[in-house]
C-alpha cells in the first residue's frame, strides 16, 4: 500500500531528525516537558498508555499486519473478504489519518526543515480525497484539520491553474493551515 510506504519513509525521517538534533543537547528535557500519553488498545481489547512515537509504531505495525494477512486481503482469484472488510478499511484510513494529524502537530517544522512538507501536503491531500470519495472517514474523523484540508484544496486549484509563485505559495499556505493547529491539540 503505497501511503503506508509514504507515511512510514516521511515519519522514519522525521524520528530520525529528531534523535540526532535533540540527543546530544539539553532539548531534550525542554522536549519532556511537552510529552503526551497515547492509548493505544490491543488486539485482546487492553488500553495501553504509551508515547506518540510507540503509539504510532503499534499503528504502522498493525496496518502492515491486516495488509499482509491473506485473511483480509486474499490475494487469490475467487477468495472471499471477510465479512468486517469495509469497517477494518475504515480503520486503517483513520490511522493512517490520525498519524499525518500528528505529524502536522507535533512535527511540521521538521517537515519543512527536511523539504518533506510537499511530499507530505500531497501524502495528506490524496489520503483525504480518496476517503471523501469512498466515504472511509466520518466527518468528526476530518473536523481537526478540515481547515487544512480546505487550505491544501484551495492551494491546489490555485497552483494547477497558474496562480501564485515562489515565496507566496508557502506563506499563503502556511496562513491558512495555522487556523487549524489549536484544533489538533484535542486530536488523536
Amino acid at each position: 500500500m503505497l501511503p503506508l510506504n509514504i507515511i512510514l519513509f516521511i515519519y522514519s525521517t522525521i524520528i530520525t531528525f529528531i534523535y540526532l538534533l535533540y540527543h546530544t543537547t539539553l532539548m531534550a528535557v525542554i522536549c519532556v516537558y511537552f510529552y503526551r500519553v497515547y492509548v493505544w488498545t490491543d488486539d485482546q481489547g487492553k488500553k495501553l498508555k504509551c508515547s506518540a512515537p510507540l503509539y504510532f509504531d503499534y499503528a504502522l505495525s498493525y496496518i502492515q499486519d491486516l495488509l499482509t494477512d491473506e485473511d483480509v486481503f486474499p490475494t487469490k482469484a475467487g477468495s472471499v473478504f471477510p465479512a468486517g472488510f469495509v469497517f477494518l478499511v475504515q480503520k486503517v484510513f483513520l490511522l493512517l489519518f490520525r498519524t499525518l494529524a500528528h505529524i502536522y502537530w507535533s512535527h511540521y517544522r521538521e517537515t519543512l526543515a527536511l523539504g518533506l512538507h510537499p511530499h507530505l501536503n500531497t501524502l495528506f491531500t490524496h489520503l483525504t480525497h480518496f476517503c471523501q470519495q469512498h466515504s472511509l472517514l466520518e466527518p468528526e474523523d476530518t473536523e481537526p484539520l478540515q481547515d487544512l484540508i480546505t487550505a491544501l484544496g484551495q492551494y491546489i486549484l490555485i497552483h494547477s491553474a497558474g496562480g501564485f509563485e515562489g515565496l507566496e505559495d508557502e506563506s499563503w499556505f502556511l496562513k491558512k493551515c495555522q487556523k487549524c493547529s489549536h484544533k489538533l491539540l484535542l486530536y488523536v
